[in-house]
């Protein structure tokens, strides 16, 4: 069984190979045993409230640097440092390289994490938007599929089906497949 991390204050400086500013948050890990000593165990955060929001919105810089520069410096591993910021050990990894591509240029004052992963598609363009419509609301309506070979035949707009069926349903044009008795 893993001890608990939890986080202690710390008094020493904190840098990469030169003395730098003091810890800006002033923590460290520390293992907490669950056992000995009688008592209860001390309670546990299992998830954060917000635990879906990309890390600049959940913490400050601030920590998330400290905590980068002590894993550069190897005074905390990288598992221990990915569970205190609640993310994955491969995303730790992308943080640490532009952690440390920013200290290379004088910036690691100044760094800020950034998002991870987000919308990399383009809007869709209004023609599109305004022909799918007349499309879906046909009677009887077009199948997605038939609706992205429109979108490509009239517009030269390449998508898919299951785009489309994206696009339907945020808008609120899908069909109603659900059974039907008869009269």
């Amino acid at each position: 069984m893993q001890p608990e991390r939890r986080l202690k204050s710390c008094k020493r400086q904190v840098g990469l190979g030169s003395p730098g500013p003091a810890c800006p948050c002033r923590f460290k890990l520390q293992s907490v045993k669950s056992q000995g000593s009688g008592g209860q165990r001390p309670p546990v955060l299992l998830g954060w409230p917000d635990e879906k929001l990309q890390l600049p919105h959940r913490l400050p810089a601030p920590l998330v640097r400290h905590l980068l520069a002590e894993v550069c410096a190897g005074h905390l591993s990288a598992p221990a440092a990915a569970f205190e910021l609640n993310i994955h050990l491969s995303r730790l990894y992308q943080l640490r390289t532009d952690y440390l591509r920013a200290y290379a240029q004088g910036l690691a004052t100044t760094w800020v994490p950034g998002t991870s992963g987000g919308d990399h598609y383009p809007d869709w363009p209004a023609e599109a938007s305004a022909l799918l419509p007349r499309l879906l609301s046909s009677k009887p309506p077009s199948s997605y599929s038939a609706a992205a070979s429109e979108l490509h035949r009239r517009l030269n707009f390449q998508t898919d089906r299951a785009s489309v069926r994206r696009w339907a349903l945020q808008n609120h044009l899908a069909p109603d497949t659900r059974y039907k008795r008869p009269p």
